[in-house]
Formats: structure tokens, sequence, C-alpha cells
């Protein structure tokens, strides 16, 4: 021991005193504060990830002091000025305080956390891993197991209930969690705890941010948190029961081994149930918090019915895993059309209520699994920004499949709330022809009048816009032989042009007429002609018709 150390030891623990007068400039220094920040940047920043002190405290000195840095006392005196700032490099390394954090009731806050397990199975027997596997890297036996046993642990923040699970994978994946989920929130022999949460906390793995169990989250209305990375402190219950699964529970597999993953669990939840009732023998597992001295079945007793929310059926759940959101087009009458996983054929559904939502919109819709087949029906703005909607189907039919609530003839009208879109275009309209009233505008739109009081100069402009000159093209002349055949028109006989004119006038020839139709036509009547010969038969007039290029007379 050093003569300094010696002598705060005698001042801390015999209350020995020099008795020299105390120094005016005590608790002064020469050395300056700018210095000392930038030896403790340089310790600070040389700090790995794992806390490892990489440069110590002379190495940082000598740095500063090459560097332009006025140091004025020695590295000792240094280092007792950096730790009474609070500036030394231990002190730094020290994890920031953490804040308590409390839950409203129990279900209130659920908090999940799965870890490789110390157990693993070969060829149906038992392994545990030992230390010196562990932290030597030295996983021979693990590395042949296909499958290995993963712990998934819940706990309620409140009560501190603790359910643990184990499943064979070979890794962590959405599906274990997902079946561990529905183990721990369901109904299970000999457990009291039981209930979906209203928040769920855990980190961002895959299975956690998979979009089955995200959409399983969505439909339970489980409103779920992932820290960030690193961040284990923000779950912290949950790394507490981790712990303790695994040196309470776990370390008995040592000493009575089980042969597959089913006893495994069956040993686990015997092992939970017990100490979360307080019923292992010669072990006080109460919950010790503050005044509180209470088993955390007992704590977990006291949610209220309305706090209790209850978990539907299980292979209903599972059904949800299967698919993701699906889009659905609002139809007529603000309507869109979805099958429910609980429902056997397609529903109805109103979106009159959805602010936001018009005729002809994509939104997405996704099933829930509370209430009535209620969907959460979703959309995002041209901002980005999502709303979302509880709607439940239509079930106000009469016996002729009518709406109830739909207007009856005679009795009334009514129609559909306006939507967003229709707001727009009448602001638009307004725009147009003024602020007129929508009886004005309608009136105004019917007479044709001219948008913008014919004040818009919508082509005119053109006419003065210069046209950039472009160079001539070449083109290649088409050879157009000397003479062509033209098929000529059909000529009647006198007898059938008589007998259609006849047809299309609704009465017989005059004998006048049949003299006429002669002189005009000698050679016969060209088809083409009759429409032109009925009218003039009709008005007493004479046809203009070509037989070679003379004209008709008569």
């Amino acid at each position: 021991m050093s003569r300094a150390a010696l002598y705060r030891h005698l001042q801390a623990d015999a209350g020995w005193t020099s008795g020299r007068k105390v120094r005016a400039d005590k608790g002064t220094t020469a050395q300056g504060d700018d210095a000392l920040a930038v030896i403790a940047a340089m310790q600070k920043s040389a700090v790995r990830q794992n806390g490892k002190i990489t440069m110590n405290l002379p190495t940082a000195v000598s740095v500063a002091m090459q560097n332009g840095a006025d140091v004025a006392v020695g590295s000792a005196r240094i280092r007792t000025l950096l730790r009474q700032r609070g500036l030394d490099v231990r002190t730094q390394a020290r994890e920031a305080s953490h804040v308590e954090m409390r839950s409203l009731h129990p279900n209130h806050v659920h908090q999940v956390d799965a870890s490789l397990c110390l157990v693993y199975y070969l060829n149906g027997e038992q392994h545990v891993i030992r230390d010196d596997q562990l932290y030597k890297n030295k996983l021979a036996g693990l590395a042949k197991a296909k499958f290995k046993v993963y712990r998934w642990v819940l706990v309620d923040h409140c009560s501190h209930v603790i359910v643990p699970w184990y499943t064979e994978a070979a890794g962590e994946d959405q599906f274990s969690l997902a079946e561990f989920l529905l183990f721990a929130w369901g109904r299970q022999e000999g457990r009291p705890f039981h209930g979906v949460p209203q928040l769920m906390i855990w980190d961002k793995g895959a299975a956690n941010q998979s979009h089955a169990v995200k959409g399983l989250l969505r439909a339970l209305e489980v409103q779920e948190i992932a820290h960030a990375t690193g961040n284990s402190r923000a779950k912290g219950s949950v790394e507490v029961a981790q712990n303790i699964v695994e040196t309470q529970f776990e370390s008995r597999l040592r000493f009575e081994p089980v042969e597959s993953v089913a006893e495994l669990n069956a040993a686990a939840t015997a092992w939970a149930n017990a100490y979360n009732a307080n019923q292992i023998p010669g072990q006080d597992t109460r919950l010790d918090r503050g005044p509180l001295h209470l088993s955390r079945y007992d704590l977990w007793l006291r949610i209220r019915e309305e706090q209790l929310r209850l978990l539907p059926d299980a292979e209903l759940c599972r059904a949800l895993l299967a698919g993701r959101e699906e889009t659905r087009r609002v139809h007529d009458g603000l309507q869109i059309q979805f099958r429910h996983p609980a429902a056997v054929s397609s529903l109805r559904y109103d979106v009159r209520g959805c602010a936001g939502i018009s005729v002809g919109d994509v939104v997405t819709v996704q099933p829930m699994l509370y209430g009535d087949c209620t969907v959460l029906v979703s959309i995002e703005d041209f901002r980005g920004n999502r709303r979302e909607w509880k709607v439940e189907p239509i079930r106000d039919y009469d016996a002729n499949g009518f709406r109830e609530s739909a207007p009856v003839f005679g009795q009334g009208f009514k129609s559909n709330p306006q939507t967003i879109n229709e707001a727009a275009g009448k602001a638009l309209d307004r725009v147009a022809y003024g602020e007129k009233s929508i009886e004005e505008i309608e009136k105004a739109k019917r007479a044709n009048a001219t948008p913008f009081d014919g004040m818009m100069d919508a082509h005119s402009y053109l006419a003065k816009v210069v046209a950039p000159a472009y160079m001539p093209r070449k083109g290649t002349d088409i050879t157009v032989p000397d003479r062509v055949s033209v098929t000529e028109a059909a000529l009647l006989t006198k007898a059938a042009a008589a007998k259609a004119l006849v047809a299309m006038l609704g009465r017989a020839l005059t004998f006048a007429e049949n003299q006429k139709l002669g002189t005009w036509y000698p050679e016969g009547v060209p088809e083409k002609d009759l429409p032109q010969v009925a009218t003039a038969l009709r008005t007493g007039t004479t046809p203009f018709r070509h037989l070679g290029d003379k004209e008709a007379t008569g």
C-alpha cells in the first residue's frame, strides 16, 4: 500500500487528521480544463465495444502534449482531476442510469425474448453445453445438431409472471414465435395466467418483424415496440427472466436429463407454475417490489375483467399467419368485399364513415380477431400518412336482401356523405365558374357556359409560336400504272328498279312515273341512285345522275 493510500484509510477509518492548516488554494489546480477534456476524449474514443480500455492515461497524456495540449501537472494528478470531474475512462464506460418504467395492470405490457438454450439433442440424447465450449468457441457437438433448442421466455411486466417454452429449430423463426405466443396467451391447464396484452416489447429480430407475426399482432390489436439493437435494457424484465430460467431451471437438467423437447416443455411448465406461485420448497420466489411481497400469480390475479383480453380460437389465429394484408377497390355505394377467415363467404363492408376514402380508391384490408368479422381498413394519403378504421360487415339486410337502412321509394331519399374527392371537385368547379352555388354551377354547365368567363387563352396563343425551321426530307416517288380498271356499279333492269321503288315509296308507280324512269335511265338504273330517284318521284323533280360524263335531263 502506498503512503497516500495509507493516509486515506487512516482518515476514512480512524478519523486521523494531520493537524495542519488547510491550504488557501485547496480545490484549485494549475491544469486547464481544455487539456483535460482532450485527454479524456482520447481515452473514451479508444474504448472497444466490449468495454476494454485500449489507451492508458500516460499514453493519452503523451499524445496530447505532442499535439499542443497544455499539460501542467503529472499523470497521477491528471488521473485525480479526471476522476473528480467524472471524466475518467472507467466512469465514462459505466452504463447510464436507467429510468424505472411502470405498467398499469397485469397484461398491459408483455416482453418476449429468445435465446439459444444450453441443452440440445443429438441422436435422441440430451447434451448440455459446457462453459469451456461456450467461451472457447468449440461448439463441435452443437454444430452437428441440425436443429438446436431455443428458449422463448415471456414476462408480464406488471406481475413478472414468467412463461418459458422450448422449441427445436434451425434458428429463431416466425412460426416458432407464433406458436409460443399462442401457448403463452392461451388457457393452459394448471396455469392461471393467460390473455393478450395491449403492448408488446421485444427486439428487432427477424422473427419478430416478419409480416406473419406483425399481422397477427395487428389482428389482435397488440401494439408492438421493437427497441434499438444493443439496447437490451429496454426489455430488462425478460432479460432477468432469461437468467432465472437458465440458472434455476436448466441447471436442474444436468442432474435429471429429459429425452425430448416435449418432456423439456412439460418440466419447464411445472417449474414455472411452482416458481410463479411461490411453491418451490425451500425457496422464496415472491415478488419484492417496494412494500409489495406477493407471489407472481397472486399479483396477476388482480387483473379486472375489462383488462383480460381472451385469445380467440388458436386455429383462427393460425389462419391469419398464412396470409398478408390484402387490397380491395372501393365500389359504388362506398363498399368493399372481403372474406374474413371467420366467415363462410365474402362479406360487404361499408366504408362511408371512413373520411378520405372515395369510390375507386384501393384500400388495404386486414382481418381482426376481435368483433363480428371486423376488418382493419387503411389507406395512405399523398403525404404517405396511413389512416386506419375498424369496420364491421353489413348485417342489416331485410328478407329481400335490401339494406334496412336504405331509403324507401316514395318515403324519402338520402345521399351518401360527401367524399374528399367530391368536395375537391366542387372546389374546382368554383374555381372554373366563380363563387356560385352548386345549383348555379350546374345550370351554367347545362347552358354550356364557358369556364373562367371566357378569359382563358387556350389555343390562340399557339398562333404566335415561332416554329423552328426544319430541313426538308427527300422522298421516293410512287409509280402509278397508266391504266387503272374501275369496276362499274351494277345496273338494275327497269322492272327490278320499279319493284325496288315500289317498296321504297310504299305504293305502285304510275304510268307517267314508269315513262320517266325509262327516260332517265334508258340503259338500266344504278342501284346506288335508287334513293334519289325515289325522292324525285315524291317531289316531282329530276334526279341528278351520271351516265358516263353526261348530266341527266328530263
